[in-house]
Parts: C-alpha cells; sequence; structure tokens
C-alpha cells in the first residue's frame, strides 16, 4: 500500500515538472541542428468529465531557444524572440498543406511557411504569442483503447478500463498572414508538447508527432513548384487514460473484502440453520450481522475514488452477488427465528 502512495507521488511529481514524450521515443523536440527558436505548447489538465467523456487541457504558449535549453513562456515583450505582437493563431483538428511554393524561404528553413490550413473557413482555437498569460482551452473527446477487452471498456470495465484521444494542431503566424492576405497560412512548426498538472482519480499519459519537423521530411523540392513540396503539416497529441495504481488496488481490495464478508456470513447461517445448532439463533447478534452487511458492503462500494454509476463488471462480480448472498441469509436466519419462536410458544 504505501509502495502504490509512493510511486503515486512520484509520477505527480515528475508531472509537475513538465513532461516531454515523443512518439519516436526522443525526449527533445526534433530539431535539425540549425533551426533555433521554435515554439511549443504547453498543456494543464483541468477535468476529466467521464460522462461527457471529454478532458478539458488549457494550452499557453512556450518558446525554445535550441534544443539544449529550457523552454521559457511565450509573449514576452522584453524578449523580442518570444513575442509575437500579432499573435500566433492555433487551430485545432485541421492540418495544412502546400499552397504557394514561392513562400518558401533560403529553400529550406521556412519551408512550412508555404503551407495554410486545408480549411480556409476555420476560426483558431485560440491565439497566443502577443502576452505572457494568453492561452486557450479544449475538450477532447475520448473514446476505448480497446475494442475486445471488456475489462479495459470505459466506465463498464471499472477500475481497468483505459481510455484513448487525440487532438491535432496547426500554428499560423498572423502577422504573416495579413500580408498574404489568406487565412490560416504561413504555418509555423510546432516543435514539441509539454504536459503539466494533474486530475484527480485519473492518469493521463501522452506522445506527440510532429509531422512539420525537419525529421519527419526531406528537403527536396522545387521552389516553384508546389506539387513537389513535402506532406501536411501539423502537430498531433494522442492521450491514453487510465486509472492510478493506487485507484485499482482500492477496487480490488473492496471486492475482496465484499467477498469475504459475504462468504462468512453464508457459512455461519448454514451452521445455525442447516447443522442445527440452536444456540447461534439466540438473541439477535447473527440477524443484526446480516442486517448490517446487508446496508454496509454497498456502502464500501459507494466509497471508492472515480466509481461510475452501478452496472460495471465490479458490481457484476463483486458487489450484486454479494449483496444478493447477505440478503438470503438474512431472510433465512429470520424465518429460522421465527420458526424457533413459534415451537417454543407452542412447547408452552
Amino acid at each position: 500500500m504505501l509502495g502504490l502512495v509512493g510511486t503515486e507521488v512520484n509520477y505527480e511529481k515528475e508531472n509537475s515538472k513538465g513532461m516531454r514524450h515523443r512518439a519516436d521515443n526522443h525526449n527533445s523536440p526534433a530539431t535539425n541542428g540549425e533551426l533555433d527558436g521554435l515554439i511549443m505548447l504547453k498543456g494543464s489538465l483541468v477535468n476529466f468529465n467521464i460522462e461527457k467523456r471529454a478532458l478539458t487541457v488549457t494550452w499557453s504558449g512556450l518558446y525554445l531557444n535550441n534544443s539544449n535549453a529550457e523552454p521559457v513562456d511565450l509573449g514576452n515583450p522584453e524578449d523580442e524572440n518570444t513575442w509575437y505582437p500579432d499573435g500566433i493563431e492555433i487551430y485545432r483538428d485541421l492540418s495544412s498543406g502546400p499552397y504557394n511554393a514561392s513562400y518558401v524561404w533560403d529553400n529550406d528553413t521556412y519551408w512550412e511557411w508555404a503551407y495554410r490550413i486545408d480549411n480556409a473557413t476555420a476560426k483558431p482555437a485560440g491565439v497566443i504569442g502577443m502576452h505572457p498569460w494568453d492561452s486557450f482551452d479544449t475538450d477532447i473527446t475520448f473514446t476505448q483503447r480497446y475494442q475486445k477487452n471488456a475489462w479495459a471498456q470505459p466506465l463498464l470495465g471499472y477500475p481497468l478500463d483505459q481510455w484513448q484521444g487525440q487532438i491535432v494542431f496547426v500554428a499560423s503566424n498572423l502577422y504573416w498572414s495579413k500580408i498574404y492576405k489568406t487565412n490560416g497560412s504561413a504555418i509555423m512548426d510546432i516543435a514539441g508538447v509539454q504536459l503539466a498538472d494533474s486530475t484527480l482519480n485519473w492518469r493521463f499519459d501522452y506522445e506527440y508527432k510532429d509531422a512539420c519537423g525537419p525529421a519527419e521530411v526531406t528537403i527536396n523540392w522545387d521552389t516553384d513548384d508546389v506539387n513537389t513540396l513535402p506532406h501536411d503539416c501539423h502537430m498531433t497529441v494522442n492521450f491514453i487514460g487510465r486509472r492510478p495504481p493506487l485507484l485499482i488496488f482500492c477496487a480490488i481490495a473492496a471486492v475482496a473484502v465484499n467477498w469475504t464478508c459475504a462468504i462468512f456470513i453464508f457459512i455461519l447461517t448454514c451452521e445455525a440453520i442447516i447443522m442445527r445448532r440452536s444456540y447461534m439463533l439466540q438473541g439477535t447478534d447473527i440477524l443484526s450481522m446480516c442486517f448490517t452487511a446487508l446496508f454496509a458492503l454497498p456502502t464500501i462500494r459507494s466509497l471508492l475514488p472515480g466509481a461510475p454509476a452501478y452496472g460495471a463488471i465490479i458490481d457484476l462480480v463483486g458487489i450484486l452477488p454479494c449483496t444478493l448472498i447477505v440478503a438470503l441469509c438474512a431472510v433465512c436466519v429470520s424465518v429460522a427465528k421465527l420458526n424457533k419462536r413459534y415451537r417454543n410458544q407452542k412447547s408452552e
């Protein structure tokens, strides 16, 4: 138990630092060794609504001077590298494609600027880069992670359920978009993602894939031919949600306690009635124990952290059967005590 608590505390400590995970197992954002000054996104977990199956994340901007430096907040007017007076528009669940090859500068360094979003009428999810406090919220829909595993189904498989969600970002430099007079153009590379904070009773892991990163493209195109430009440019962030090990331990322990109490009461009932141990029916001890357990066992389930509504597999295998067993034992003991009282009165 203490080990699980220590594991959870260590996880939250690492999470508070802002984890960085790439889909290709690299720890730092993609750079080609020549590009300095990259923007990143930092997400803070706000809430996970299990009824709507949506994770709310607040996103803000970071600036990475080089691959060996620590990111700093975007939008500091005292630092011209991090300040974008017109702002950077962030679009969600969109990609960007080649638009005008003449915007490629130096044939490699600013190739993303030849791109624009694939839905020119879309509105940005937020604008960052003008102030350090610029941020925007997104609701990320989660679905089941495994298709053929009932124990991992959302809510039904509590506490072993696993969820997955995805969001795609595209960044556009608003200053150059105005110059180009094209909505969502002058695409910028989002070099990395950090995720911090935590949500109660949930653990969210993530990985990101930067389709704009130099490691993902081959610089081999003709600046006069837009058809020779590389593939789409966007940032994909994949989330995996699961219950913390400490919560899983508590749920399994609750099932074990329920079955232990139910089996113990069932054995006492059989001993008192089938084996005719009449002395066990004297007083109200065994009857009181049955009725106390009848109301106490479901209460244990309601105390479980993050427990969904009744109907999960844990209810079908560990809560409802135990409650039924205890209820039947209470009825049998009540009938046996009434019969015993009737015989005693008749004998008198």
